[in-house]
């Protein structure tokens, strides 16, 4: 027995990856058959999948090259092809013109973002560009949430995500937050917070979660652009406090 569990181990977090392309292409058909609320909350389920097979890889140290090819292949069908063809879908009539062009923008800078992802030196706190995963998950919230949304909304959305996908913009992994072994108070506190209000909201009125899931992650999308803008200002400030401290006024 222990010898079949070594031996199966290091494909246990691949079963999880292929559930997220499962998801991604059920997404795609639901989508031909014109039924977006059903591809987007498969999006979203595949956005928990992606998160459990990073974890599950480092927890079985079972993390290998072959997986990580698979995880970007994964997250190009259910992040990248299945929300471009929401866009197609959901896109209001005013912008019929550009549709083609949004969802092929969205997909090349997404398959743009993972191949980036892939040759990249890994780092083991942020991102370069706005996950995929989140970006996705973003045009699926829109879908579930279009009620309280201005019809522009989707457009812009669009952009802005291919946009961020392809820039330089530090993100953090939250599986590092949510996995490191010190954690602050407020960290506690905020995280704590969040998880009782989802899951208030769940049990009271279904329709606001995605609505509450696109707002944290315009939070985190709002975060790159943020800290790329007022890091280096802060560091500026930063520099020459110290250096006024270090240098006192001779008297």
């Amino acid at each position: 027995m222990s010898s079949l569990y070594q031996q199966s181990k290091p494909w246990l977090p691949s079963l999880i990856t292929l559930c997220n392309l499962i998801l991604g292409v059920i997404a795609l058909i639901a989508i031909n058959r014109h039924d977006m609320v059903v591809a987007a909350w498969l999006i979203l389920v595949g956005m928990i999948a992606d998160g459990l097979d990073g974890k599950l890889a480092r927890l079985l140290h079972a993390e290998s090259a072959f997986g990580k090819q698979l995880d970007s292949l994964a997250d190009l069908v259910t992040f990248g092809l299945a929300p471009a063809f929401l866009l197609l879908h959901a896109l209001p009539l005013a912008w019929s013109s550009y549709r083609v062009l949004f969802a092929v923008l969205y997909v090349l800078c997404g398959a743009f973002r993972l191949a980036r992802f892939t040759v990249q030196a890994p780092s083991s706190i942020y991102f370069t560009g706005i996950p995929i995963t989140a970006a996705g998950s973003l045009v699926a919230t829109y879908v579930l949430s279009s009620s309280y949304i201005p019809s522009w909304g989707l457009p812009l959305m669009s952009l802005l995500l291919s946009g961020l996908m392809v820039s330089s913009f530090p993100y953090p992994k939250v599986n590092r937050i949510v996995m490191a072994k010190r954690w602050s108070m407020i960290t506690i506190g905020l995280t704590g917070f969040v998880f009782v209000g989802l899951v208030a909201l769940f049990l009271l009125y279904l329709r606001l979660v995605p609505l509450v899931l696109m707002v944290l992650l315009l939070g985190y999308a709002a975060y790159g652009v943020l800290r790329a803008v007022f890091s280096p200002l802060w560091r500026h400030f930063h520099k020459n406090h110290v250096e006024f401290d270090l240098h006192p006024v001779k008297r």
